[in-house]
């Protein structure tokens, strides 16, 4: 019996020796913001044209955190918000050991627009802010932390004085057009050896017009552009179709011509013909 239990106690001892030489676990702390509204006061007295503070709901938050991410990048982050005691709270996530920023921080209401932000350094408003960012962040092992952010209400007109830009988009449709030509000939003889001669129809007294087409626009100026936006042409073989020629050099198909047309403004085009 004596035996058995040193046996069993070698092995507990071995065991536990190779736990201890395993690779260590990174140590990790959690952490949430506290969301807290600041006002426009420093700014009513110079100016009360400030945002509207809509009373919406607080649905969810999406901040950046530089470090975060992978080999030290910027990780974005979403949570939803919670109040909590009177608080309102971020959901607690993990982070490892380290120093963090926190470089964006937006409140969005159920539609995922924005009704409350933290303004970006050097912006108009951010001098507002009693936490503001880039706020730095030290993570302590196994210690919950807790991170005061400052929000403003936020419009959409106010974009430039938090800080932040848009993309302007432009409503942009391709526009089609397909062209069809025959020329009429009374004399074959200067059309022979030319590009109407490729095609084993042609040439004949009335054949399908070899054809360029050059794409201008107009500047607001009103002048035309020296050279042409696009050109077009239907020179070359479209294929064989099985029991004869499908539109070689313009037989039996059309010239499709193509342009950008800008539908947030006013554009004039030019289009060019060459047969």
């Amino acid at each position: 019996m004596k035996k058995l239990f040193f046996v069993l106690l070698a092995v507990i001892t071995v065991y536990s020796c190779q736990k201890k030489d395993g690779p260590a676990l990174p140590q990790e702390a959690d952490v949430e913001f506290i969301i807290q509204q600041t006002d426009f006061s420093g700014l009513k007295s110079t100016n009360d044209d400030v945002p509207f503070c809509v009373d919406d709901t607080w649905a969810t938050v999406e901040f950046d955190i530089e470090g975060a991410g992978i080999e030290g990048g910027s990780a974005t982050f979403t949570s939803p918000v919670l109040t909590v005691g009177g608080q309102v709270l971020t959901k607690a996530f993990k982070l490892t050991v380290g120093n963090y920023t926190i470089t964006k921080f937006l409140v969005k209401n159920t539609d995922g627009d924005i009704v409350r932000a933290a303004p970006e350094p050097g912006s108009l408003y951010h001098s507002l802010m009693e936490n503001p960012l880039d706020l730095i962040v030290p993570i302590d092992a196994f210690v919950k932390k807790q991170i005061i952010i400052d929000v403003l209400c936020f419009e959409g007109l106010f974009y430039d004085a938090f800080g932040f830009f848009w993309f302007e988009l432009n409503d942009v449709k391709i526009e089609r057009q397909c062209f069809f030509g025959d020329i009429c000939v009374d004399d074959l003889a200067p059309y022979v050896g030319s590009l109407y001669d490729e095609d084993p129809l042609d040439p004949q007294m009335d054949m399908p017009a070899i054809m360029k087409i050059e794409v201008f626009k107009q500047d607001p100026s009103g002048a035309w552009g020296a050279q042409p936006e696009i050109t077009f042409d239907n020179v070359g073989d479209f294929g064989w179709n099985g029991s004869g020629y499908d539109g070689f050099n313009g037989q039996g198909a059309c010239m499709e011509v193509f342009w950008a047309n800008d539908l947030d403004i006013t554009e004039t085009f030019r289009f060019d013909l060459y047969v």
